[in-house]
């Protein structure tokens, strides 16, 4: 009888231990329905960092649906004067310059990209439109390499009759409709080729010059201003113990000046045995080799190549990871960084793993941005962002998935090539390229633009979990209504 009392039934002659149980299910259910319907941002934005193609997104294709990320970037084709294009450099404004083929004028000549001219057409800076003052009789432009905000591109001149022979040239104004072309140098009369490479928005320029007169090829760097009227300083290799140095000009990047800090110089030397990557400040203090160091846990990274430099000094490029053991473990290139004032080589931001990485090397800004650019395959539309501050929560994204999905020209984009800092938006103009079957090649520019709804999906995104207050409040409501019921009974 006592167990009979203590499993009085309902009205519905269901024993109250069914009931309750009943109740408790209810509650679970709701809890989980709860769960799953509001808006998770840790588990949204979680995703598989770089190495999965863009983490969030899976890459093109694959994986869960991409993150919405704030912005949205537009496509502009920029049409090539000729065939196929090389590219160099750009500035904050995303004017760009590099060198063109197959030109009107015939063969290879400097190419830039001006805004300020025309958004959807670059020029050979050889062509009458854009009526260049200064390029010498018997020669033409080979090649433009750098450009600074002003405006101001330095490049090379190439004699009409012998493409080997190359002379520096500062240009000004091209910007604003007056382009004058001054030649630079000579620095060595006993040079066989001299060269410019690099200017910042100092007007820092960096030379390098070829002398052969020895016997043996050795490479020097010159090192000056743009409105330095005394010959500029050569980087005698030889004080920091390699007399007879070969520097890989196309490898040297340049920093802008910091306050009262020097610029800051990168590239790789042959130093006699071997080529070794290099920082230093632009007065030739600070000289450093790249480390080649051993884990903790033994496996061994070196750096390989620089491909882009912050205002800080901080290097971004390739590095080479070797695991403890050779087996299924390969030797992996993974894109890395080489902090200012470090001794160690990090991965970017967005490879998770040196060994499983598909991005093989990195570009940064001053806002803390990675481009990593995967050269492991031959789909080149997998490349990927890392933004300082979005991605942090929310993972890598593929560029791909940043492009506006009903941009007419979104199927144009390949390939990045390098990216700003942050504009309006606080995201980066990247720069990119395009490849069809067919040439011409053209260049893209690809500018963010905020969505809409920006504002509405970042506060969406904040909205937590709910948190274990409310989901005992919840429960106890449950349980109330539960006794309640009871006591009717």
């Amino acid at each position: 009888m006592l167990l009979r009392k203590n499993r009085s039934t309902t009205a519905q002659g269901q024993p109250h231990s069914v009931r309750t149980a009943t109740a408790v299910r209810i509650v679970a259910l709701a809890i989980f329905l709860l769960l799953v319907a509001a808006p998770n941002h840790a588990r949204a934005a979680k995703g598989g960092g770089g190495n999965s193609g863009g983490g969030n997104g899976g890459g093109n294709g694959g994986g869960d649906p991409p993150v919405t990320a704030p912005v949205s970037y537009g496509v502009t084709p920029v049409a090539i004067p000729g065939s196929s294009y090389t590219y160099y450099g750009h500035n904050n404004d995303a004017a760009v310059v590099g060198s063109v083929y197959n030109t009107p004028a015939g063969g290879r000549r400097g190419m830039a990209y001006l805004p300020s001219i025309s958004t959807t057409e670059a020029f050979y800076l050889d062509d009458p439109a854009l009526a260049v003052v200064g390029i010498p009789a018997d020669w033409h432009t080979r090649s433009a390499v750098g450009i600074n905000s002003q405006g101001t591109i330095v490049g090379n001149l190439e004699l009409d009759a012998n493409s080997n022979i190359t002379h520096p040239f500062l240009l000004t104004g091209a910007d604003s409709g007056a382009p004058v072309l001054q030649v630079l140098g000579p620095f060595d009369t006993a040079a066989e080729n001299e060269a410019a490479v690099k200017i910042n928005d100092n007007g820092d320029i960096i030379i390098w010059s070829e002398n052969m007169s020895s016997g043996t090829r050795v490479n020097s760097l010159y090192l000056g201003n743009q409105g330095q009227t005394t010959p500029f300083t050569k980087i005698d290799f030889a004080s920091y113990g390699i007399p007879n140095a070969i520097v890989f000009n196309q490898t040297l990047r340049l920093s802008n000046q910091i306050g009262s800090s020097p610029a800051v110089l990168t590239g790789r030397v042959h130093d006699g045995s071997e080529s070794r990557p290099f920082r230093m400040n632009f007065d030739g203090s600070g000289f450093e080799f790249a480390p080649d160091y051993t884990e903790a846990d033994g496996s061994q990274r070196s750096w390989q190549y620089s491909t882009d430099m912050n205002d800080l000094g901080d290097v971004a490029g390739q590095a080479l990871a070797s695991p403890v053991k050779q087996g299924k473990i390969k030797n992996r290139f993974y894109g890395a960084i080489w902090p200012a004032g470090s001794d160690q080589i990090v991965p970017a931001a967005g490879v998770d793993n040196v060994f499983q990485t598909q991005w093989s090397r990195a570009y940064i800004n001053n806002d803390g941005d990675s481009l990593l650019v995967n050269r492991y395959t031959n789909n080149l539309d997998t490349d990927t962002f890392w933004h300082d501050d979005w991605s942090a929560t929310n993972g890598a994204i593929s560029i791909a998935d940043l492009i506006d999905p009903d941009d007419a020209n979104r199927d144009l984009f390949s390939s990045a090539h390098e990216m700003t800092d942050h504009g309006s938006t606080d995201w980066p103009t990247i720069i990119a390229y395009s490849t069809t079957d067919f040439a011409p090649e053209t260049m893209l520019i690809l500018e963010p633009v905020l969505n809409a709804s920006a504002s509405a999906m970042v506060s969406a995104s904040a909205i937590p979990e709910p948190s274990s207050i409310v989901l005992f409040a919840l429960a106890l409501v449950g349980l109330l209504a539960h006794n309640r019921r009871r006591r009717r009974a």
